[in-house]
């Protein structure tokens, strides 16, 4: 459990720290390597640079990227 928790941190951090993705709203989830990004952006470019910054963290084998974009202030 703590490893997983561990991997997600390392994700959420990645993403936290990209410029161009507003993370404040994705939800991350890892599983033996396997993560899933949840929640909300408010443009497409952030969906796709989501799963390209997930996807450069060690440890990371697969991406699932099941974000929707919500404009801001909606």
């Amino acid at each position: 459990m703590y490893k997983r928790q561990a991997q997600a941190r390392k994700v959420r951090s990645a993403l936290a720290k990209a410029k161009g993705i507003s993370a404040a709203n994705i939800l991350v989830r890892s599983r033996d390597g396997n993560v899933t990004l949840e929640g909300s952006v408010p443009e497409q470019p952030q969906v796709d640079l989501a799963t390209t910054v997930a996807q450069g963290v060690p440890g990371v084998k697969s991406v699932k990227n099941a974000l929707t974009i919500r404009p801001v202030g909606q």
